[in-house]
């Protein structure tokens, strides 16, 4: 689970802090210059769709200008499109084979698609041929945090702490790597060493309320009940004088409720990103991601769903670690697994659903006809009749279907 607080919140920020580097070796004219600046100006403001008209324009007068394609492939990456993100990066390899930072941003398109050995491979290949790039370690960082998490008793944390540690020698004010040593060495008990990475990290972003918030847990964790006190007034005093979260919150579920989920997902990012741990924000920036992969799926494009049911996991499994009380998130936890083909997973995580309310109509439902499908009628009919019970004058069509699969399988509810 740490995969997706690691690989998913923290690299989507640095992807565009490498945009000064890289080799030209053909000479794009002036007027592509002139537009891949401004293509790099409308991405610091956050307008994707003007940037990549400006980066697009600058390769149409240079066909060899590596660094629009290296940008067009930040530009996918933010959006979710992973496919023309990897296009895009091997198109830059393509034109300049020791362009380490495009090595770098493909590793983390292959972590994304969740391809841990391919993103190990690109990874260590930016760092061989852009090592005095910061990004490029910090990126191979978070691979190896990435791989500890499937392989722990190989220690790749070992490296991670390595790789950030170079990063922030090459980059003081290398702010996620500072904080991505804060929170790795306080997962390992090393309190001290977390303490003074936190510190770090507010120095360069000292009105983020979030990386506060967890210095006031950390201090509490080590027992300093007055540095933890003050961190936390601190995070509540910037909290209150910042409305830009629940902004973003706000936006996020009106793109929601419009179905566009893309948009949806890019300001529910910003929420995570201001504070990594909130339930609500994780909950539903992976439910946004799983009602795209849903559209993409009834669309017939089956690589890109089980993409975002990927990514989707990754933050429900957050949102519960923050509150396991979060029953809708362990529902679209197991709807996420039973789409990947992990029935057994989806199985396990809606019986945990219903720990957490027994009366939860749509994993009784969905349980009840995942029974039924599997041939184990007796099971099919008992969850089904609980449904029918829990669900009242709600679920109406699931209703009457419910009562029809329980009457054509010959049983009767006691209800």
């Amino acid at each position: 689970m740490k995969l997706g607080i690691w690989a998913l919140t923290l690299v989507v920020l640095v992807l565009q802090s490498s945009l000064s580097y890289g080799k030209q070796i053909t000479k794009p004219t002036e007027a592509a210059v002139y537009h891949n600046n401004m293509g790099i100006k409308y991405l610091n403001a956050g307008d994707l769709e003007r940037a990549e008209f400006e980066f697009k324009t600058a390769a149409e007068l240079s066909p060899h200008y590596i660094e629009a394609y290296n940008n067009l492939g930040i530009i996918a990456k933010k959006r979710g499109d992973l496919l023309s993100a990897e296009a895009y990066f091997k198109k830059a390899i393509e034109l300049d084979k020791s362009y380490g930072t495009a090595y770098s941003h493909l590793a983390m398109v292959y972590l994304d698609m969740n391809n841990i050995d391919k993103a190990m491979e690109y990874g260590k290949e930016g760092v061989k041929r852009s090592a005095a790039v910061p990004e490029t370690h910090y990126n191979l960082g978070v691979i190896y945090l990435a791989k500890n998490e499937v392989s722990p008793n190989k220690k790749y944390d070992e490296f991670a702490e390595r790789e950030f540690q170079i990063a922030t020698e090459l980059n003081p004010s290398f702010f996620e790597a500072h904080l991505a040593l804060a929170r790795l060495y306080r997962k390992n008990g090393r309190y001290d060493l977390s303490s003074i990475r936190y510190r770090l990290a507010l120095e360069y972003h000292p009105e983020d309320a979030a990386v506060w918030n967890e210095l006031g847990s950390l201090y509490k964790m080590m027992g300093d009940y007055i540095k933890a006190e003050n961190a936390l007034k601190k995070a509540a005093s910037i909290g209150s004088s910042k409305t830009l979260p629940s902004t973003e919150m706000e936006l996020g579920m009106k793109y929601l409720k419009q179905r566009d989920f893309e948009r949806a997902i890019e300001e529910f990012k910003k929420a995570v990103s201001s504070s990594p741990e909130d339930d609500t924000a994780n909950y539903r920036l992976g439910t946004a991601y799983l009602y795209l992969a849903e559209q993409r799926r009834t669309e017939g494009k089956e690589g890109e769903a089980r993409q975002y049911y990927s990514k989707s996991v990754g933050y429900f499994q957050q949102a519960l670690k923050t509150n396991p009380g979060l029953a809708d998130a362990s529902y679209n936890l197991g709807l996420a697994y039973l789409r990947m083909g992990q029935s057994g997973a989806a199985e396990s995580e809606w019986m945990h659903t219903l720990t957490i309310d027994p009366n939860h109509a749509r994993t009784l439902y969905n349980l009840g006809m995942f029974y039924i499908n599997r041939g184990e009628k007796e099971n099919g009919i008992k969850y089904l009749c609980r449904f029918i019970s829990s669900a009242g004058m709600n679920f109406p069509a699931e209703r009457d279907n419910a009562i029809g699969v329980v009457k054509s399988h010959g049983g009767t509810c006691q209800n």
